[in-house]
Protein backbone atom coordinates (compact mmCIF):
# COMPACT_ATOMS: atom_id res chain seq x y z
CA UNK A 1 0.00 0.00 0.00
CA UNK A 2 2.76 2.67 -0.46
CA UNK A 3 2.37 5.96 -1.99
CA UNK A 4 4.57 8.02 -4.47
CA UNK A 5 6.01 10.94 -3.46
CA UNK A 6 6.86 13.75 -6.11
CA UNK A 7 8.32 15.79 -3.77
CA UNK A 8 8.88 15.67 -0.51
CA UNK A 9 6.02 17.85 0.42
CA UNK A 10 3.72 15.68 -1.08
CA UNK A 11 2.27 12.24 -0.54
CA UNK A 12 -0.43 10.17 -2.84
CA UNK A 13 -1.36 7.27 -1.60
CA UNK A 14 -2.85 4.16 -4.19
CA UNK A 15 -6.48 3.59 -4.29
CA UNK A 16 -6.12 0.70 -2.19
CA UNK A 17 -5.53 2.71 1.11
CA UNK A 18 -9.02 3.51 2.53
CA UNK A 19 -9.86 0.15 1.87
CA UNK A 20 -6.87 -1.55 3.52
CA UNK A 21 -7.35 1.24 6.48
CA UNK A 22 -10.65 0.44 7.15
CA UNK A 23 -9.88 -3.34 7.39
CA UNK A 24 -7.26 -2.62 9.96
CA UNK A 25 -5.28 0.67 10.30
CA UNK A 26 -2.24 -0.92 12.05
CA UNK A 27 -1.49 -3.19 9.45
CA UNK A 28 -0.12 0.31 7.32
CA UNK A 29 2.12 0.93 9.51
CA UNK A 30 5.33 1.03 8.52
CA UNK A 31 4.25 0.48 4.95
CA UNK A 32 3.29 3.72 3.44
CA UNK A 33 4.62 7.12 3.85
CA UNK A 34 3.50 8.67 7.28
CA UNK A 35 1.43 11.64 6.54
CA UNK A 36 2.18 13.40 9.78
CA UNK A 37 5.75 13.84 7.69
CA UNK A 38 4.36 15.78 4.63
CA UNK A 39 2.77 18.39 4.52
CA UNK A 40 0.30 17.34 1.68
CA UNK A 41 -1.38 14.24 1.09
CA UNK A 42 -3.89 13.30 -1.28
CA UNK A 43 -6.36 9.92 -0.71
CA UNK A 44 -8.35 9.25 -3.75
CA UNK A 45 -11.32 7.00 -2.69
CA UNK A 46 -13.70 4.57 -3.95
CA UNK A 47 -16.67 3.95 -2.20
CA UNK A 48 -18.35 0.70 -2.15
CA UNK A 49 -16.89 0.32 -6.32
CA UNK A 50 -19.40 2.75 -7.54
CA UNK A 51 -18.27 6.44 -6.59
CA UNK A 52 -14.68 8.54 -6.77
CA UNK A 53 -13.91 11.13 -4.68
CA UNK A 54 -10.04 12.95 -3.26
CA UNK A 55 -9.37 13.77 0.33
CA UNK A 56 -6.62 15.83 0.81
CA UNK A 57 -4.69 16.19 4.25
CA UNK A 58 -3.25 19.81 4.22
CA UNK A 59 0.08 20.44 7.11
CA UNK A 60 -0.56 17.68 9.17
CA UNK A 61 3.23 17.40 9.98
CA UNK A 62 1.92 20.44 12.00
CA UNK A 63 0.15 18.31 14.07
CA UNK A 64 3.26 17.19 15.85
CA UNK A 65 4.68 20.41 16.21
CA UNK A 66 4.13 21.94 19.82
CA UNK A 67 3.54 24.89 18.79
CA UNK A 68 1.03 25.11 16.63
CA UNK A 69 0.37 28.72 14.57
CA UNK A 70 -2.50 31.18 15.60
CA UNK A 71 -2.50 31.54 11.68
CA UNK A 72 -5.53 29.63 10.48
CA UNK A 73 -4.09 29.51 7.37
CA UNK A 74 -1.43 27.29 9.19
CA UNK A 75 -3.62 24.98 10.73
CA UNK A 76 -3.98 20.84 9.71
CA UNK A 77 -7.64 19.87 7.90
CA UNK A 78 -8.73 17.12 5.74
CA UNK A 79 -10.42 18.21 3.18
CA UNK A 80 -13.00 16.18 1.28
CA UNK A 81 -13.63 16.63 -2.86
CA UNK A 82 -16.35 15.10 -4.16
CA UNK A 83 -17.71 16.05 -7.34
CA UNK A 84 -21.67 14.59 -5.86
CA UNK A 85 -21.56 15.87 -2.61
CA UNK A 86 -21.85 12.46 -0.72
CA UNK A 87 -22.32 12.18 2.41
CA UNK A 88 -18.46 10.10 2.84
CA UNK A 89 -17.79 11.33 6.27
CA UNK A 90 -18.01 8.86 8.85
CA UNK A 91 -17.24 6.03 6.62
CA UNK A 92 -13.87 7.80 5.13
CA UNK A 93 -13.12 10.22 7.48
CA UNK A 94 -13.55 8.16 11.00
CA UNK A 95 -10.31 5.50 9.76
CA UNK A 96 -8.06 8.36 8.65
CA UNK A 97 -8.19 9.99 11.83
CA UNK A 98 -7.87 6.96 13.32
CA UNK A 99 -4.65 6.11 11.51
CA UNK A 100 -3.09 9.49 12.13
CA UNK A 101 -3.63 8.61 16.17
CA UNK A 102 -2.46 5.41 15.74
CA UNK A 103 1.06 7.15 14.04
CA UNK A 104 1.06 10.06 16.68
CA UNK A 105 1.01 7.46 19.35
CA UNK A 106 3.34 8.76 21.85
CA UNK A 107 3.59 12.04 20.92
CA UNK A 108 2.18 15.02 23.06
CA UNK A 109 0.21 16.19 20.72
CA UNK A 110 -2.08 13.64 19.70
CA UNK A 111 -4.99 16.03 21.15
CA UNK A 112 -4.55 18.00 18.09
CA UNK A 113 -6.06 15.25 15.91
CA UNK A 114 -9.00 15.08 17.40
CA UNK A 115 -9.63 18.61 16.87
CA UNK A 116 -9.00 18.35 13.45
CA UNK A 117 -10.83 20.43 10.67
CA UNK A 118 -12.70 18.49 8.45
CA UNK A 119 -13.74 20.46 5.22
CA UNK A 120 -16.45 19.76 2.56
CA UNK A 121 -14.90 21.55 -0.39
CA UNK A 122 -16.86 23.61 -2.89
CA UNK A 123 -16.07 21.84 -5.97
CA UNK A 124 -17.53 21.78 -9.32
CA UNK A 125 -20.25 19.02 -9.61
CA UNK A 126 -20.70 16.37 -11.89
CA UNK A 127 -23.90 16.34 -13.99
CA UNK A 128 -24.28 12.56 -14.40
CA UNK A 129 -23.24 9.11 -12.72
CA UNK A 130 -20.47 8.17 -14.27
CA UNK A 131 -18.10 10.63 -14.23
CA UNK A 132 -16.41 10.79 -11.11
CA UNK A 133 -13.17 9.58 -11.83
CA UNK A 134 -12.24 12.44 -14.09
CA UNK A 135 -13.57 14.85 -12.08
CA UNK A 136 -10.97 13.07 -9.01
CA UNK A 137 -8.02 13.37 -11.78
CA UNK A 138 -8.91 16.93 -12.34
CA UNK A 139 -9.07 17.74 -8.44
CA UNK A 140 -5.71 16.03 -8.12
CA UNK A 141 -3.96 17.59 -10.79
CA UNK A 142 -5.48 21.28 -9.93
CA UNK A 143 -4.62 20.56 -6.15
CA UNK A 144 -0.49 19.91 -7.22
CA UNK A 145 -0.46 22.52 -9.27
CA UNK A 146 0.36 25.07 -6.56
CA UNK A 147 -0.82 22.57 -3.06
CA UNK A 148 -0.03 25.81 -0.68
CA UNK A 149 -2.75 28.55 -2.46
CA UNK A 150 -5.26 25.50 -2.98
CA UNK A 151 -4.80 24.97 0.71
CA UNK A 152 -5.55 28.31 1.86
CA UNK A 153 -8.75 28.12 -0.62
CA UNK A 154 -10.10 24.95 0.80
CA UNK A 155 -9.64 25.83 4.26
CA UNK A 156 -11.39 29.00 3.61
CA UNK A 157 -13.80 27.17 2.16
CA UNK A 158 -14.77 29.03 -0.56
CA UNK A 159 -14.87 28.11 -4.19
CA UNK A 160 -11.46 26.96 -5.79
CA UNK A 161 -12.06 28.08 -9.03
CA UNK A 162 -11.84 24.37 -10.33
Amino acid sequence: CGAQQPSNQVAIFNTYFISLLRKDPTKLLGRSINPLQTKYSLIPVNQEDVHWFLVALCNMRLLLDATLSEDTSQRPFIAILDSMNKDVQPQVIKPILVYLETLAEGSSQISNIRTIEVIIAKVPQQKNGFDCGIFLLYFAEIFLSDPEYYCTILQKSTDANT
